[in-house]
Parts: structure tokens; C-alpha cells; sequence
């Protein structure tokens, strides 16, 4: 299956990107009575753990995926969490609500759309965010992903005119392990640097290959762009 898999992601839980927003003299929430917003949610697993953490707080789901949100609705009425809800949208009609949040996150989302819908993320997070309010963005950074983006290329050349994702994917492994040989022969500090990249790479899933490495769109930032 290619359908991307939810983790938790200890790094968005608002306790912790909370203290570091009381370090640049925000005043925020308590997180244990917050409102908390997660958009790019996908199956609910991290906001579900945060939900059965925090009893008294708020969460709202944001998905555009219906499959995903209809499972995440599935594990919260399994979980009996009441704190609890999901949406299947589009980020972007959340620009009309009128609720505001604590405590906003958005994690595998912003470089994985086109510029625009970048853009519109953060002016409506802006909006729905309560004065002093904590934002979490996730995104990819040069120059770290430099590597790791020459790898993206040439697997999207390489697997351009196959049509099944599942051929993809195949057909990428196989590119990694001959990139991997080619590389190794060279032995420079710039190929160890990449046979690394792609050690890491082996050991990932098929849905992550298909989605970051083959996705329609990855646009790393540099890290002054934001």
C-alpha cells in the first residue's frame, strides 16, 4: 500500500514547541486546557495520542484525504475520546472559520505543496492562531536536502515513463542499489556522502519512497526563507 502511514511525532506536541515560544517571550496556553489545531493530520495518530494525554484540552483534525479522516474518526470513537474531532478538507476552507487556536501544527504539509497553497497555509494559520499562540512548521532545508535531492531527480527520470506507482517504487529500489554500486567506486567524500543517503533510504517503506522521493512536488527551503 502506498497510502501514507501517520506516525506520532513527539517534536509537535505543544508542550514542547510551546516552551520554546515562552523562550521568544510568547505568554501561551496551558497546554492541558489548550485549543489545538492539527491540518495535514492524516490517520489522527498524533493527534489522538495528544487527545488521550490531555482530557481538557480541544483538537480539530484537518485532512484532505476522506479514507484517512474516516479512520481517524473510526480510532477516536474506538478510544471513547470525547476532546476529540476530524474534517475531510482542503486546508484552504478553513480560511472562513471563526474558531481561533491555542496552539496550531502542521507537520508534512508546507513542502509538499506549490508555492500558493504555501503561502495560503500560513496566512490561514495566522488568522486561526489566538493572540500569542504557538505555530509548529515542519519543512525541508538546504542544504541539507541537496543530496537527497539529486537522489529525488534521478529517480524521477528513471521511473518517468512507468505508469503504476507500484512500478515505481520497484523500479526506484533497484535504481538506489545500482546509484549505490556506482558511488561506492568512486570513493570521494561527495559519493560516501550519497551511498549514506541511500543506505538510509533502503530501510524506508514503500509509501515514503512514493510520496517524498516520487511525490509531484518536494520543495525544500533554505533556512533564511522563512
Amino acid at each position: 500500500s502506498f497510502e501514507y502511514i501517520s506516525e506520532t511525532h513527539p517534536e509537535t506536541h505543544p508542550a514542547r514547541f510551546g516552551s520554546v515560544a515562552k523562550l521568544f517571550g510568547l505568554d501561551v496556553a496551558e497546554v492541558e486546557t489548550a485549543s489545538i489545531l492539527e491540518i495535514g493530520c492524516g490517520h489522527g495518530v498524533n493527534l489522538l495520542a495528544l487527545a488521550a494525554e490531555l482530557p481538557s484540552a480541544r483538537f480539530l483534525g484537518v485532512d484532505i484525504s476522506e479514507a484517512a479522516i474516516t479512520d481517524a474518526k473510526k480510532l477516536a470513537d474506538e478510544l471513547a475520546l470525547a476532546n476529540i474531532q476530524f474534517l475531510q478538507a482542503d486546508f484552504e476552507e478553513l480560511r472562513n472559520r471563526e474558531e481561533r487556536f491555542d496552539y496550531i501544527i502542521a507537520h508534512g504539509v508546507y513542502s509538499w505543496v506549490l508555492p500558493q497553497k504555501q503561502n495560503a497555509l500560513l496566512e490561514i494559520s495566522s488568522k486561526l492562531l489566538n493572540v500569542n499562540g504557538a505555530f509548529y512548521l515542519s519543512y525541508n532545508v538546504y542544504p541539507g536536502w541537496h543530496s537527497r535531492m539529486l537522489i529525488r531527480e534521478i529517480l524521477l527520470m528513471e521511473t518517468a515513463s512507468l505508469e503504476s506507482r507500484s512500478k515505481k517504487v520497484d523500479h526506484a529500489r533497484g535504481v538506489l542499489g545500482a546509484l549505490a554500486f556506482f558511488w561506492e567506486k568512486l570513493d570521494t567524500p561527495e559519493a560516501h556522502s550519497l551511498v549514506r543517503q541511500i543506505e538510509e533510504l533502503k530501510d524506508y517503506p514503500d509509501w515514503f519512497l512514493a510520496h517524498d522521493l516520487l511525490g509531484e512536488v518536494n520543495l525544500p527551503l533554505q533556512s533564511s526563507e522563512l
